[in-house]
Formats: C-alpha cells, structure tokens, sequence
C-alpha cells in the first residue's frame, strides 16, 4: 500500500498518484495516463476490509495519414476521464 496514514483505531488510509507517458513510434502518437487514488483499510485479526477510490484521466494523440489538400499531417486527440470505487473484504485463515 506504500505510505499510510494511521487515521482511527485499526483504519489506514493511504494516498498515490501515477502518471504514465506512452509514446507510439509505428503512429507518432503517445498517451498520457494520470491516476489519482486514495486506499483505506481496516484490519483486524481474522481480516482485512479495503476501500480504492481514484479518478483516471486518459490523454491520447495520434497522427493519421496527410491530409490531401495541405500535404500536412492531421492530429486528432481524445481525452477521457472516469471514477472508480472498488471494496473488497478478506478474511485470513
């Protein structure tokens, strides 16, 4: 879970970022991927109970074939953007 934060009694809460460049070498294009997320849990003897909450954020270039009355190449650029919630509940044996 990297670095997390004791915030009461068996609940730990820890916060991440990443962020992701993929360039396209066959297309000249290239994706940046940022990810913001926040990971609790609690945790006792006999189990474990996690909440992941993050938001993505998606930024995609790519060059398509020339246009064919300038000669110049055209970009086009997507960009998307979700939520996300996921929990999950462990018991140790």
């Amino acid at each position: 879970m990297g670095r997390a934060f004791r915030v009461h009694g068996a609940w730990r809460l820890g916060p991440r970022l990443s962020v992701e460049r993929v360039n396209n070498k066959s297309d000249g294009g290239r994706q940046m991927l940022y990810l913001p997320q926040v990971r609790g849990d609690w945790t006792n003897r006999w189990s474990v109970f996690e909440i992941t909450a993050g938001y993505q954020v998606q930024n995609q270039q790519a060059l398509q074939q020339q246009q064919t009355l300038t000669g110049q190449p055209v970009t086009t650029s997507v960009d998307q953007r979700s939520l996300y919630l996921s929990a999950a509940y462990r018991v140790r044996f």
